[in-house]
Formats: structure tokens, sequence, C-alpha cells
């Protein structure tokens, strides 16, 4: 199955390379406005994977048994729409 992608300008909050994206209780603790890039990869028999990029910091992910799952939680977390999603190709030529 291709990959999807797309990206997003959010706030974060950030502490080293950690990112939050709530405000945490302490408010000396600066936001910042920061494109996310998000990407599924996976297929049925592994599940899918939401990635989460943003550059400086760490990339995390969250696992989802079907595809339509992961892209409920990029719309929950990040407003992402379904039609936002673009198909990467795959690189195998075969």
């Amino acid at each position: 199955m291709p990959t999807l992608s797309t990206h997003k300008d959010i706030r974060i909050w950030s502490i080293k390379k950690n990112w939050l994206l709530e405000q945490p209780k302490n408010d000396r603790i600066k936001s910042r406005v920061c494109t996310i890039n998000l990407f599924i990869e996976g297929d049925r028999g592994s599940g899918y994977h939401l990635v989460m990029c943003i550059a400086d910091h760490h990339t995390v992910d969250t696992w989802h048994e079907s595809q339509k799952d992961a892209m409920e939680d990029a719309h929950e977390m990040f407003g992402v729409r379904e039609c936002d999603w673009r198909e990467i190709p795959d690189d195998d030529n075969s």
C-alpha cells in the first residue's frame, strides 16, 4: 500500500528536543508555529503508523489497525482532512 503524506502548520511548545501540542503548566515555556509533516505507512497485515515529524525535534508515531483510524487520529490531533492526504509513489519499479 502506498505511503500517504500531508503537512500542517501547528503551534507547539518545545522542551529540549521534545514537543507538546498543549500548553504545559509551566507558562515560561514558549510556543511557536511550525510545520508538522505527517505520513501514514503500513498495510492491512501489520497495521498502520501515523508518523509525525517536526524539524529539529524527535519523530513520533502511533500504531493503528486501519488506515482510516490513522486518518481519524490525524484529524483529531491536527485537523487534517481526508482530502489533504497525497499518495507518495512507491520506489519499487518492478
